[in-house]
């Protein structure tokens, strides 16, 4: 019979079940290092799943019914080695839900497997273990009775010390308040005294003050008296310079309009010049290439029975070109002509305006600036209006923009 249980012992031993969890407790501790929380608890509660059924190693061999639960319990644990190795490998995989499935049923083939059975040699070791146990914690009971005792006697030490410390401060504390009794009284002597003193130099201070208010009322009027002859002979002083600030700001006025006026009528006659020299070179310039192509158009039309056709539109095209040049050089040498007299004819207005208007009252002289400028400035170009000037006298039409409006101006 001892044989029949060496062997079959010897086969439980042998089992594969032991190997296989001591290999998924190696496959939950690496996974363990990279989970979120709920992965984390899962992964736990297989963990201790797995060591359950790594204890029903030490359960004799003779207790197991068959063989049935063992072989269950080996299906699972080879079953939850593949989502434990997806989670190794990805640690953001959820096998949550596998590993709860897998725990469900371990727990169904734990319940037909026997409970591991506590041996007598393990009962002893717990036994001494206990012993041991109660031995530390009695021994921790005297230290702290020992602590508690040298605590009280230094409490008393302390509360003897305090005691001595408060007789003492009270002793100080009467002698402090018959100090304070005493100044207290002098500090009365001396307020009485004061009082004495204040009602007499206030009664003083009041005799003075009434002189000093009188005086300073008498001297306030005489004051007020002279400001008031002061400030009209101001006054009258103050209208004569402003009439002669008046005066000087006419003439800077007048001034700095002809200094103006005669800076603008420069510009328009350095204008005009620069434009006459444009227009000279310009025409200039269609004058030689108009002679030029007409010549060689006429070179051209004397030989035209010797050319080819591919030499005849050669040589018309590049005369048309020149002509064509030519009239286009002609055209900015008019409007240049045009923009010269414009600006030489804006010049002897400017020129002709203030002498014209220095025999006429302020009112009429600024209504005929006013009517100039806006002339002036608000023409076209000077290709697309007339240069008939400006219209000095009135009932004759002004041109603006070019559109003659039959305001006199």
């Amino acid at each position: 019979m001892e044989d029949i249980v060496a062997v079959l012992q010897e086969d439980l031993d042998a089992y594969g079940l032991w190997t296989l969890c001591h290999d998924v407790q190696g496959l939950i501790e690496k996974a363990l290092e990279n989970v979120d929380r709920a992965e984390f608890h899962a992964l736990h509660r297989l963990s201790e799943a797995v060591a359950a059924v790594a204890d029903l190693r030490n359960v004799p061999a003779w207790r197991f019914p068959d063989s049935s639960s063992a072989q269950g319990l080996d299906t699972q644990l080879q079953s939850v080695k593949t989502p434990l190795q997806a989670l190794i490998e990805n640690p953001e995989a959820s096998i949550k839900d596998e590993i709860e499935a897998h725990l469900v049923q371990i727990s169904i083939h734990l319940l037909n497997c026997p409970a591991p059975a506590v041996s007598r040699q393990y009962a002893a070791e717990l036994s001494e273990l206990t012993e041991k146990y109660k031995e530390g914690v009695g021994n921790a009971i005297d230290r702290a009775r020992q602590a508690s005792t040298d605590a009280e006697d230094e409490l008393q030490k302390v509360v003897e010390a305090k005691n001595k410390a408060i007789a003492t401060l009270t002793d100080q504390l009467d002698d402090l308040k018959a100090s304070i009794a005493s100044e207290k009284a002098d500090v009365s002597a001396q307020a009485a005294r004061l009082d004495t003193a204040l009602t007499t130099n206030n009664t003083a201070f009041t005799t003075k003050m009434t002189d000093w208010q009188n005086t300073w009322d008498e001297g306030l009027k005489d004051a007020k008296k002279l400001v008031d002859q002061q400030l009209l002979e101001s006054a009258g002083r103050a209208e004569a310079h402003v009439d002669r600030l008046k005066d000087l700001e006419k003439q800077s006025r007048k001034l700095l309009e002809a200094t103006a006026r005669n800076s603008i009528s420069t510009e328009y006659g350095t204008h005009a010049q620069q434009q006459n020299r444009a227009a000279t070179i310009w025409s200039v310039c269609a004058v030689v290439l108009a002679v030029t192509g007409l010549a060689a158009l006429f070179v051209m039309v004397n030989g035209i029975s010797e050319l080819t056709a591919p030499e005849a539109i050669w040589k018309s095209s590049v005369s048309a070109l020149t002509l064509a040049i030519a009239t286009y050089m002609g055209r900015e040498a008019s409007g240049h002509r045009k923009d010269a007299r414009d600006a030489k004819r804006t010049q002897l207005d400017l020129n002709a305006l203030e002498p014209f208007l220095a025999n006429m009252d302020e009112d009429t002289a600024h209504d005929l600036r006013e009517q100039f400028a806006k002339q002036i400035f608000s023409r076209p170009l000077a290709n697309s209006k007339d240069h008939g000037g400006f219209a000095w006298l009135p009932g004759k039409e002004s041109t603006v923009s070019g559109d003659k409006s039959k305001e006199p101006v």
